[in-house]
């Protein structure tokens, strides 16, 4: 209310818009001029008002790209515009899950104490999904935290350290490369420190029920990228894709590049 006979000042039409939400105003034109002018205006409306005078924070985006109001960064791909959190947003949501989660999983918690944590967890996704229920993958988002949720509150709970000796046990043997030995052992021993348990089969189960629940999962790109070129027998196919995606993440880029096939002589 304390702006809005500001607002009204505004005029209707043109070739400048003006969003207001509470004290957050974004001018929007289609020559910088044009918004520069808009935004001196209000400055100076701002410094001349009865409860002023008031300095605003003004921050300019350059024009065509990702622009970034109310935790949003908003993007336009041709005659489309994506929304997502802003940066700042996703890593202190993620800071404060990941915490959650590493409380969740320690064995000596108390059931109350364990409940009131999940409930905890739940209502801060539910918080984070419906103020970015707008944004692209925010389902996604929510599927994955609520399973590691769910994941989590399984492995604090107490698991038996060995299995009893039996006649029924079957034998599994795996031929591996060298780099699938490394990930796999570096994943059996975390997950062994995680549960916490001395057995690779206890670790092995505990890896295979994550799964199940998220699905598959990378550290960083990189490992992303490397497990899916083993999957693949077209290498050209496969870089025409990644380059396609990045073209998509980096529409500021002009990316130029030949991909050929090459000869490894025998």
């Amino acid at each position: 209310m304390l702006l809005a006979p500001l607002l009204f000042q505004v005029p209707a039409g043109g070739k400048v818009v003006v969003v207001a939400y509470a004290d957050n105003i974004i001018v929007m034109a289609k020559t910088a001029s044009d918004a520069d002018a808009m935004t001196d205006s209000l400055g100076l409306a701002l410094k001349k008002h009865p409860a002023g005078p008031l300095s605003p924070k003004i921050k300019s985006f350059p024009a065509g790209g990702p622009i970034e109001f109310l935790g949003h960064r908003v993007t336009a791909h041709g005659d489309k515009v994506r929304a997502q959190p802003t940066r700042k947003n996703q890593e202190k949501f993620q800071r404060r899950m990941k915490r959650g989660l590493a409380r969740l999983r320690k064995p000596t918690l108390s059931p109350a104490a364990r409940d009131r944590l999940v409930r905890d967890l739940e209502s801060d996704l539910s918080s984070y999904v419906s103020n970015f229920n707008l944004c692209d993958g925010v389902k996604e988002c929510q599927q994955h935290w609520s399973a590691q949720i769910a994941s989590a509150k399984h492995k604090g709970t107490t698991m038996p350290k060995s299995k009893p000796a039996s006649d029924n046990k079957i034998r599994m043997v795996f031929w591996l490369h060298p780099d699938q030995y490394e990930i796999i052992t570096a994943a059996l021993d975390e997950e062994k420190k995680a549960i916490p348990t001395q057995y690779q089969t206890v670790a092995l189960e505990a890896i295979a029920q994550a799964y199940m629940a998220t699905g598959i999962a990378f550290k960083d790109w990189r490992q992303a990228l490397a497990f899916y070129r083993k999957s693949t027998q077209d290498a050209a196919s496969f870089a025409q894709k990644v380059l396609i995606f990045l073209q998509e993440l980096c529409p500021e880029l002009v990316i130029e590049t030949t991909i050929k096939h090459a000869h490894i002589p025998a």
